[in-house]
């Protein structure tokens, strides 16, 4: 199955990002669509064919934004740790002048800020 059949199965938006306005019509990348639905295999695979950590520029908010303030499951805190091995930065501001680490502190997500923080627990 080719790749854009596949994320079609997995009901994963399939989008060209080079098109004009695509962010302006609610599309996310694949890795923040992956993030948005805390799902860890797929934020895996996504970094193994290269998609880019930091997701795409356009979009308002970094998969890692998402993750910090979606759910604080296991699956998305697996999602945050695939994220900084690939070497997100949780403390790079948005236009808003906020971070990842800002956004999960805000929400109260105390596991998420720990992740973020590269604090592991005993």
């Amino acid at each position: 199955m080719k790749l854009k059949g596949w994320m079609r199965s997995l009901g994963l938006a399939v989008v060209d990002p080079a098109r004009n306005n695509w962010n302006e019509c609610g599309w996310v990348s694949p890795l923040s669509e992956a993030c948005i639905r805390s799902n860890p295999l797929l934020v895996r695979w996504l970094l193994v064919v290269r998609a880019d950590p930091d997701g795409n520029p356009e979009e308002s908010r970094r998969p890692i934004e998402h993750l910090a303030v979606g759910d604080c499951s296991a699956q998305a805190l697996a999602c945050a740790r695939l994220l900084m091995a690939a070497g997100v930065d949780p403390r790079q501001f948005d236009d808003q002048a906020l971070s990842a680490l800002d956004y999960a502190e805000r929400e109260g997500k105390e596991e998420m800020v720990v992740v973020l923080c590269g604090v592991t627990r005993r």
